[in-house]
C-alpha cells in the first residue's frame, strides 16, 4: 500500500505510524497517510526560520522565478493532481478540472500579474514562518490562494492539509520534492506535516515559533483552534486568519426552466452539501412552488449512486458527517418539516439526498452549518421578503442569484453574505471574499503584499 510521508527541509520524512484511508466508492483501504506526533512538527521549525532569514530578502525576479518554475510543475503534473482529489473526495474528474484545476491556474495568473506589478518603495517586511491548516475543500486552490501567495511575500511555510487529502498530499510533496532537488525551491521554505492527533494539531497552532496562522474548515474546527490559541495568548501574538463557515443561498426569481434548475441542483448536490461552496437553502417564490417541487422529486428519482471518478452522477459518497447524519434526520422531522428523500437505502458509504419543505424558520437547522445532504426549501411571496428568513443564519459567505438582469437590487443589498454569484455557481469563480458573521474571522486579506503576508511600516 502507498505511504505518504511528511516532506520536511527539503527531504521525505517518514513518522512512526500511518493513518490508513479508505476508498470512498469501496470502503477497501487505499493509501497511508503519515500520523505525526509533536516531535515531527518540532523538526519543521528550525529549517522554516533558516529558510525565512534568507528568503525574506529575496528579489521580486526570484519570487517570480519561483512561481513560474511551480506552475510548470502543476502543469506537468496536471492528471495526477486532478485525479488525486477526485479520489480524495469522490467527485467526477471532470468537476475537478473546472472547479479546481482551472480556477487555480486562474490564481497563479493574478499572482504573478500581483508579484509583477509590485511597488517595491513600499516599506513592507515578511512576517515570518507561517502555519497553514487547510482543509480538504479542494486543496490545490487553497495552496495556491493561501499559502503561495504567502510565500511570494517573504514567508516560509508549514502546511498542515487534511488527512482527508491523503493522495493530494502524495502530489503535492512530489511537487516540491521535485523543485527542491532541482534547486527551483530553497530548504524548509514549504513543509508539509500531516496527522489527526489531537496533540499534534495543537502543539501545531499554539507553538511560538509560527507567527502567523491560517486555518480553513468547519466550524468545530475553527472553534478549537480559537479555544486552543486563547490559552497562549498571553505569552504570544501571532496574526490569526480563519475560513470556515457556511450557509449558503440559491435564490431563484426567474420563471422555472431545466437550465436554471439543473444548475441549482448542483450547486446543492454535487459533493453531497460538504463542499464549502455548496447552497444549503433553495429559495423560491410562492407562485413557482407546484413546478420546483416537480423538478425536486424528479431530479431525487433519477439519481444514481456514482461508481468511479469517470461518473458524473451528483450523487456520491460522502467522505464526513456519516455517524451525525441520522440526528440530522430527527431534527428535521421534530421541526415538523416535509421529507422529499430518495426511495429506498442508500449504498454503503452514501447518504439519501433530503430536501426539506414547509420548515420552521427557527429551526437550528435552518441556522448551523449542516455539512450533510440536507437542504431547505423556503419560499416567499415576494424578492424582498427573502432576506428576513435568509439572514437568520449565523453565516454569511455566499447567495448565488438566478434574475434577469438590472433585477434583485434590493435583494442583493440586504443579503448578509461576502459574495454574491449571479446566474451561475459561485465554486467556479476565483473572486470571493472572505465571508461575514461567523464565516471568518482575523486578517482575512489573501494579497501577496496585504496585511497578513506582511508587516507594513512607515518612515516619517
Amino acid at each position: 500500500m502507498t505511504q505518504v510521508h511528511n516532506f520536511v527541509n527539503g527531504e521525505v520524512s517518514p513518522t512512526k505510524s500511518y493513518l490508513t484511508k479508505p476508498n470512498l466508492y469501496t470502503g477497501e483501504a487505499h493509501i497511508q497517510l503519515s500520523q505525526s506526533e509533536p516531535l515531527d512538527f518540532i523538526k519543521t521549525i528550525q529549517p522554516a526560520q533558516k529558510a525565512f532569514a534568507d528568503w525574506k530578502s529575496s528579489t521580486i525576479p526570484q519570487r517570480l522565478e519561483l512561481l513560474k518554475n511551480f506552475q510548470l510543475k502543476i502543469n506537468e503534473k496536471k492528471s495526477q493532481l486532478i485525479a488525486a482529489t477526485a479520489h480524495d473526495l469522490a467527485l467526477p474528474l471532470t468537476f475537478i478540472v473546472g472547479a479546481e484545476f482551472q480556477v487555480a491556474i486562474e490564481m497563479l495568473a493574478d499572482l504573478e500579474r500581483e508579484l509583477s506589478n509590485h511597488n517595491s518603495a513600499d516599506l513592507q517586511s515578511a512576517v515570518g514562518p507561517m502555519g497553514f491548516v487547510l482543509s480538504s475543500n479542494l486543496p490545490l486552490r487553497l495552496f495556491v490562494q493561501q499559502t503561495l501567495s504567502a510565500i511570494l511575500a517573504g514567508n516560509s511555510a508549514i502546511v498542515k492539509f487534511s488527512s482527508v487529502s491523503a493522495s493530494f498530499i502524495k502530489v503535492i510533496s512530489e511537487i516540491l520534492n521535485e523543485l527542491t532537488s532541482e534547486q527551483k525551491l530553497p530548504k524548509g521554505l514549504i513543509q508539509i506535516i500531516s496527522g489527526s492527533e489531537t496533540t499534534l494539531k495543537n502543539f501545531f497552532v499554539t507553538h511560538p515559533g509560527l507567527k502567523a496562522l491560517t486555518v480553513v474548515g468547519s466550524t468545530e474546527t475553527l472553534q478549537a483552534v480559537h479555544k486552543q490559541v486563547a490559552t497562549t495568548f498571553a505569552q504570544q501574538y501571532k496574526k490569526l486568519k480563519f475560513l470556515g463557515g457556511s450557509k449558503n443561498l440559491s435564490v431563484v426569481l426567474t420563471d422555472v426552466n431545466e437550465q436554471i434548475a439543473k444548475q441549482v441542483f448542483e450547486s446543492m448536490l454535487r459533493g453531497q452539501g460538504q463542499l464549502h461552496w455548496n447552497s444549503a437553502r433553495l429559495f423560491i417564490l410562492e407562485k413557482n412552488v407546484k413546478p420546483w417541487l416537480d423538478l425536486i422529486q424528479t431530479q431525487l428519482a433519477s439519481l444514481k449512486p456514482s461508481t468511479t471518478i469517470e461518473d458524473n452522477s451528483l450523487w456520491t459518497p460522502a467522505h464526513k458527517m456519516q455517524n451525525k447524519y441520522e440526528e440530522i434526520n430527527q431534527q428535521a422531522r421534530l421541526d415538523q418539516a416535509k421529507l422529499l428523500t430518495v426511495q429506498g437505502t442508500a449504498p454503503a458509504g452514501f447518504l439519501k439526498p433530503i430536501f426539506t419543505q414547509d420548515m420552521s424558520n427557527c429551526s437550528a437547522l435552518q441556522q448551523d452549518q449542516v455539512h450533510a445532504p440536507l437542504f431547505i426549501l423556503s419560499t416567499a411571496k415576494y424578492p424582498f421578503d427573502i432576506p428576513k428568513y435568509a439572514n437568520v443564519s449565523y453565516y454569511g459567505d455566499t447567495a448565488n442569484i438566478w434574475t434577469e438582469p438590472d433585477k434583485g437590487q434590493k435583494l442583493i443589498a440586504d443579503l448578509d453574505v461576502a459574495n454574491i454569484s449571479m446566474n451561475k455557481w459561485s465554486i467556479y469563480s476565483k473572486n470571493q471574499r472572505p465571508g461575514v458573521k461567523h464565516s471568518s474571522y482575523g486578517t482575512t486579506d489573501h494579497q501577496i503584499f496585504g496585511a497578513f503576508n506582511t508587516n507594513a511600516k512607515i518612515l516619517t
